[in-house]
């Protein structure tokens, strides 16, 4: 078992010229087990033949260690809720494996940030002669002066650090509901981008439920049943719109929810439809919306886009404008929709 920790050291600059004052180094604490491949059949022979009493030791004493490890480490992740270790960004764990085995847990999530512009460090790294180091993109706006001491920094890689980032994995964020992707520390900005298990919220006012947009669809189709109007791709269908309602759901057969918002403005109703699933899934849609009255219709053909929330809507700037006085005595229009796959042909209706 390997075991070691860092907490609060004082950095005074070691090395000639140290001009500036102490400076505090971020803690924290590695907790390591490493188990070992077993022995080949002569060292399993020769501890046979006299070293059975040694080993059956070291191997008491290993177990208690591995106790004490696993008491502090539960101890730490408890103080944290258990989140720090899984969710941070800053933290990293392996399982162990039946050949050996290595088990990290950075506790102070700052460990991996450049001490000067505070984000997460990313390759390359550079360090002073003093051992101090900093992101590239810090030694340049430093003139390659070390803040720290002052010596000259960014001419040589700190390549210690680098392996580190390059070992670490973490879960994605999205874990949870559904992600098994597996990202390379500082990747996980990109890969979010990109991650069709990105979490919608329930459009249903009093609910909380989030979910993937799979997860939703059922949820939506068991928990909230007929509060949605149902449809058909490429076929049309409508609704009555009263000027006060903020929004309508819409679900289609295949579980796919759309939301219909609509907001008063001074000329009056801002319409427009969007579709609840995460902007990285490559399936878009495209609508047609047709607000009538007795001599008079207004149309608009758009793309759709994709949102993570009800309210996420009236950020789309694709929408319908229908002057107030086109609706009725009542406040209520009726509207004309067909929601079609992009790659299919639209049903142009009347």
């Amino acid at each position: 078992m390997a075991k070691f920790s860092v907490d609060g050291e004082e950095d005074a600059g070691d090395g000639p010229s140290s001009p500036r004052g102490k400076r505090k180094r971020s803690s924290f604490r590695i907790n390591a087990t490493v188990d070992f491949p077993r022995r080949s059949e002569q060292r399993e022979q020769g501890e046979e033949q006299g070293f059975n009493s040694d080993k059956e030791e070291s191997e008491n004493d290993e177990d208690q260690s591995k106790r004490h490890r696993n008491d502090e480490i539960e101890e730490h992740l408890r103080e944290d809720g258990g989140k720090r270790a899984l969710w941070s960004g800053k933290s990293c764990t392996k399982n162990a494996k039946p050949n050996g085995s290595v088990s990290m847990f950075l506790i102070d999530p700052e460990v991996l940030d450049c001490s000067i512009c505070c984000e997460p460090l990313s390759i390359p790294i550079f360090q002073c002669e003093n051992g101090h180091i900093a992101c590239s993109s810090c030694c340049n706006k430093l003139k390659n002066k070390c803040a720290t001491c002052s010596w000259p920094i960014g001419y040589n890689r700190c390549r210690a650090v680098e392996k580190v980032l390059e070992s670490i994995k973490l879960p994605c964020k999205q874990s949870k509901f559904g992600c098994k992707e597996i990202i390379g520390y500082g990747n996980e900005s990109d890969h979010e981008k990109t991650c069709l298990y990105a979490p919608c919220l329930c459009p249903y006012s009093d609910c909380k439920f989030i979910a993937s947009a799979k997860q939703l669809s059922l949820h939506f189709s068991n928990k909230h049943t007929n509060s949605a109007t149902n449809f058909h791709f490429s076929s049309s269908f409508t609704i009555c719109l009263k000027t006060n309602d903020t929004y309508h759901v819409l679900q289609e057969q295949d579980g796919v929810l759309f939301i219909l918002s609509n907001s008063s403005e001074n000329l009056g109703s801002v319409v427009k439809i969007c579709c609840l699933q995460p902007p990285s899934l490559k399936e878009t849609f495209s609508y047609d919306l047709r607000a009538e009255t007795q001599d008079l219709s207004l149309v608009l053909q758009s793309s759709m886009k994709n949102i993570q929330s009800s309210s996420d809507c009236c950020h789309s700037t694709r929408f319908l404008m229908i002057p107030r006085d086109l609706f009725s005595s009542s406040g209520m229009i009726k509207l004309n929709i067909c929601i079609w796959q992009n790659g299919s042909s639209p049903v142009h209706h009347r």
